[in-house]
């Protein structure tokens, strides 16, 4: 069965059956900080984004 993990009040982490990321979901996009998606993403083995990617999230 997939999973979600809550990493803060406003990360979490959906993982598949074998404990593998597939998706991370921003709960409250007003509280996000944008270098936290990064620092969650290196965390799980994949690239930091870029500031300028982030522009939809700070359209939200």
């Amino acid at each position: 069965m997939a999973t979600s993990q809550r990493i803060d009040d406003v990360l979490i982490v959906d993982r598949t059956e074998d404990g593998r990321p597939i998706g991370i979901e921003i709960t409250d996009p007003t509280r996000f900080e944008p270098g936290r998606l990064s620092e969650l993403l290196q965390s799980l083995g994949q690239p930091a984004i870029e500031r300028e990617e982030m522009g939809p999230l700070a359209a939200a």
